[in-house]
């Protein structure tokens, strides 16, 4: 594991074990994994990226029409683009609650770990 991903993945356990060995209740664990992990964190950060660019893109697809469709097959001369900020909302809520849900599980296997087990497999 010498990778950056494997960096990242064993340097949040470390944290795990050592707070396990402090008095640190299951709860709290599992309130620092759905924290520290960033699940909710980076699912409202990639959600609000992912949203901005869409709404930009589309904006722009429709104010300056750069997908041309070919004038023989389709009655319109490019794709258009009817704007509502409501779907917008919709994705980004919708996208925000699963990664909430996403992050809930990790949180819950962590705070069972045993803190002898995670120091170990440093």
């Amino acid at each position: 594991m010498t990778s950056f991903a494997g960096l990242v993945a064993v340097v949040p356990l470390l944290g795990l074990g050592i707070a396990a060995v402090t008095p640190a209740t299951n709860a709290l664990i599992a309130d620092l994994v759905a924290a520290r992990r960033l699940g909710t964190g980076m699912g409202v950060f990639g959600t609000i990226l992912g949203t901005g660019s869409g709404f930009v893109t589309s904006f722009l697809i429709g104010k300056y029409h750069l997908i041309h469709l070919p004038a023989d097959m389709f009655m319109v001369s490019n794709v258009p683009v009817e704007l509502n900020p409501w779907n917008f909302v919709l994705v980004a809520v919708a996208t925000i609650v699963l990664c909430m849900l996403a992050s809930v599980y990790p949180a819950l296997q962590a705070a069972r770990l045993r803190p002898v087990e995670v120091i170990r497999y440093e």
